[in-house]
């Protein structure tokens, strides 16, 4: 029923949320404190959850493509192809392809930070 609130700021927030993940990570990896073991694993949580919501969210796409016009649906799940035609596929990969691009991003970011030159 209010899906689309949640969906709406994990797509918008992503991006944010992962380099939050990451940099954390890097910082756990950097100081040997056990202190850090909670912030570590928080920090692990939720970047499992955000590795795996592309996928779910291609799931859920998947699974509703038959009634992605419904407007019940429309309500639920929306916010995923807003704006899209919804009998094409590219409008479902949408979203997906949107997250992997933004995770793909943080990933070299954070792994090339080493390299400030290339």
């Amino acid at each position: 029923m209010f899906w689309n609130t949640f969906i709406r700021a994990s797509l918008q927030s992503y991006l944010k949320m992962i380099f939050t993940v990451m940099i954390s990570i890097d910082l756990v990896e950097k100081t040997d404190e056990s202190k850090t073991t909670l912030s570590n694993g928080l920090a692990i949580t939720v970047g499992v959850v955000l590795l795996i919501l592309p996928v779910f969210y291609a799931i859920v796409l998947h699974v509703n493509r038959h009634t992605l016009s419904v407007e019940s649906v429309k309500k639920t799940i929306g916010s995923l192809y807003l704006g899209k035609r919804e009998d094409r596929a590219s409008a479902r990969a949408f979203a997906v392809v949107y997250l992997v691009r933004r995770l793909f991003f943080a990933f070299l970011t954070m792994h090339l930070k080493e390299y400030p030159n290339l």
